[in-house]
């Protein structure tokens, strides 16, 4: 009788046994169903019930690994269940147990790289641990810097083991199309579909970023593969200039998006007319398409009032505002009037 009760007293019961499944649980590393094994990583082994197979595996150059009382197991490109499938399978396969409840994890990764360069806040290399998409990586480097252009830029590598086929993202709206550039020759370029007989051994991916910012849309948060090149563009500076009879002339660094800005606005800038300013015969110099210049009237007085409406600004312009002969004279005598006034009380 008494080495039957002490049998059944060394059995764990079911609760203890689900507590201990839990506890593993915990203890195991994080990883994502998603992530495929490459070389370089790290995994980590636990079999519930067998704790002598626990341990630690890099995965080599060839994307094996070895496992202790197992054997060699060729994992590259393998997600987590599939190597946990294996594992278990070959364990049933030299009877070692019957039921193995197998628990893989990626303590280090090394295997899937990506990179990040230009206007970011932190450029880098940065490891996949899972599904990423390109927000997640500008995040993980700091986000954009306040020198952004209009674009980032996703190279990726061609895989010649499949068809190729071009990337493609829904078109834009006309709305959208309108500032898109033509597609340069040999590469694929968002929202379209073009293929050469002779590809690149990588393709350019042009993500717009005001778009991925504003979330118009959403197809440009592109899922990423390991060995893809991120370039965040620093933004073109253009500037333009006012001149004449304003507080603060000068140069003036236009905004990356720029759309918003008109010759009232900009004036505002440079801190409006002086009170000398012959703010109804202003005027624009712009470049025509034969690289000369034309001016553009300029009624500040009008716009302001709602009489006309204001004039949207483009890169290179001049803003001119003149002189008022009879303002300069008016002001001029009024300035010395004091004067006047107290030399006239003296005398």
């Amino acid at each position: 009788m008494w080495p039957v009760i002490m049998l059944l007293l060394m059995i764990p019961s079911p609760h203890a046994q689900e507590s201990q499944r839990s506890e593993d649980a915990i203890q195991a590393p994080e990883r994502s169903a998603e992530y495929r094994v490459g070389a370089g990583d790290q995994l980590s082994l636990s079999v519930f019930g067998l704790r002598e197979l626990d341990q630690t595996m890099r995965v080599s150059n060839s994307g094996k690994i070895h496992v202790s009382h197992v054997g060699t197991i060729s994992v590259a490109n393998m997600t987590m269940a599939q190597v946990e499938d294996e594992i278990a399978r070959r364990l049933r396969e030299q009877q070692l147990l019957k039921e193995p409840w197998v628990r893989i994890g990626v303590t280090e990764y090394r295997s899937q790289p990506v990179f990040v360069v230009g206007e970011v806040a932190t450029p880098g290399q940065y490891m996949m641990t899972g599904e990423m998409r390109l927000l997640d990586v500008i995040t993980k480097a700091g986000g954009f810097t306040a020198e952004i252009g209009a674009d980032a830029y996703v190279f990726r590598r061609r895989d010649f083991s499949s068809p190729m086929t071009a990337f493609r993202i829904p078109e834009a709206t006309d709305e959208q199309a309108k500032n898109r550039p033509e597609p340069p020759t040999g590469a694929s370029i968002v929202g379209s579909e073009q293929t050469t007989e002779n590809p690149p051994a990588a393709e350019r991916i042009r993500i717009s970023i005001r778009d991925l910012r504003q979330g118009n849309r959403p197809e440009l948060n592109i899922r990423l593969r390991g060995g893809d090149v991120i370039q965040v563009s620093r933004r073109k500076l253009e500037r333009i200039f006012i001149v004449g009879e304003v507080l603060a002339p000068g140069a003036y660094g236009l905004p990356v998006y720029y759309d918003h800005i008109t010759a009232g606005r900009a004036l505002a800038y440079a801190g409006g007319p002086q009170r000398t300013a012959k703010t109804g015969k202003g005027f624009i110099m712009r470049k025509d398409l034969n690289g000369g210049y034309q001016a553009v009237p300029f009624d500040f007085v009008a716009v302001t009032k709602g009489q006309q409406p204001d004039i949207p600004i483009r890169p290179d312009d001049i803003i001119f505002v003149p002189r008022s002969v009879g303002k300069k004279v008016a002001w001029s005598m009024f300035d010395y009037l004091p004067e006047l006034i107290h030399q006239f009380l003296i005398f």
